[in-house]
């Protein structure tokens, strides 16, 4: 009897140290996915760090005592979730913001744009925001749901006050110099160019001073490869900006961000690549959310062959609604460069699966 109970009890000692090892391997691992999912999503691999977290929670199933980390995973899933609707948000409203001053894409895609920046925003006031939010994230949240306001109540028209026939020549010039930029054929390209210039003539004789209708003159000229009287037009703009334009509540609109970036092109056309560099930090500098500015500027880096600074800049081109296909490109060029083959085939796999005859990304995979 005395052996039977010995043994009963040392198999319920032998139990509960199974189990007890089975609960502290349980917390170990949902604290390591804890902290995976943290170290993703401080890379912006939202959908990874949720499912780290999610597995975190599956782990803690039925384990007592693991309040605390508990919480923590359910805090950080529904923070993985929140920046990942705001990150989607900042694409949407960084592509609006850029295609409201140059280069508009069809009305039926800006639409689409449009009505997904709105489904966003909707989602992301539903839910609740982490309390441990960074200053910078929250800054950017709040400027994203201010400009997407004022893009839609009207776009780039509440930069200044102006005449409203310099306004609308301006908006025409606009909308010629994208007929000019989607023309089939040179005799169709040549037409809406010099519409473009007629509009813009005629906003400069309303209003010299006109700051986006100076703009769109550097900006056709641009087009036109004709880059010494760009980099003039884009001078002068710059010229007449007022030293509290760091000030207007449309700041992240701010047309002097697209006007040092154009300027910095037609410098890189001319082979002028510190002045084009320079430029670049300027544009950023106004509107640290131009993905355009930040390809240009990898690209100069990647042929100043600085490998670590141009994939810095690709990466943040990527995050900020530049072209994703030439970014990657570029990006996979530095990578071969770097000997990093993994990395370079990756992404240009990821090109070719959204455009199968990328010759380019075709040949170098």
């Amino acid at each position: 009897v005395c052996a039977l109970i010995l043994v009963t009890a040392l198999a319920g000692i032998v139990s509960g140290v199974a189990v007890f090892a089975r609960y502290r391997d349980a917390g170990a691992e949902a604290q390591l996915a804890l902290e995976q999912g943290k170290d993703l999503l401080r890379n912006r691999y939202f959908e990874e760090a949720r499912n780290a977290f999610r597995r975190g929670e599956e782990r803690l199933a039925g384990v007592p005592f693991r309040a605390s980390l508990r919480r923590s995973l359910a805090a950080e899933e529904q923070r993985a979730e929140y920046l990942q609707k705001a990150d989607e948000l900042h694409a949407a409203v960084d592509a609006m913001r850029f295609y409201t001053l140059i280069e508009p894409p069809p009305r039926r895609s800006l639409a689409v744009l449009e009505k997904a920046a709105e489904n966003l925003r909707d989602t992301l006031k539903a839910l609740a925001p982490p309390g441990d939010l960074t200053r910078e994230e929250s800054a950017r949240i709040a400027a994203d749901l201010r400009d997407l306001a004022l893009l839609m109540a009207g776009g780039c028209k509440g930069l200044e006050g102006t005449r409203e026939e310099a306004w609308s020549q301006a908006s025409m010039a606009r909308l010629h110099l994208a007929d000019a930029i989607q023309a089939k054929s040179e005799p169709e390209r040549a037409a809406a160019f010099r519409r473009a210039d007629e509009a813009i003539s005629k906003a400069l004789q309303q209003e010299p001073l006109h700051y986006l209708s100076n703009f769109y003159l550097g900006y056709s000229r641009y087009r036109q490869n004709k880059h010494l009287e760009a980099i003039s037009a884009f001078s002068f703009c710059l010229g007449q900006e007022s030293p509290r334009a760091a000030e207007k509540p449309l700041l992240s609109l701010s047309p002097a961000a697209c006007t040092f970036y154009f300027r910095a092109l037609c410098y890189q056309a001319q082979n002028q690549h510190e002045l084009a560099h320079a430029d670049l930090d300027h544009a950023l500098k106004r509107n640290p959310y131009l993905g355009p500015a930040f390809l240009a500027r990898g690209e100069l880096h990647a042929l100043q062959k600085n490998a670590p600074a141009a994939v810095a800049d690709f990466q943040a081109a990527l995050s900020h609604g530049a072209d994703a296909l030439a970014t990657k490109y570029q990006l996979g060029i530095v990578y071969l460069e770097q000997k990093s083959y993994a990395d370079a085939r990756r992404l240009f796999d990821e090109i070719l699966h959204e455009q199968p005859a990328y010759k380019d990304a075709l040949s170098l995979r």
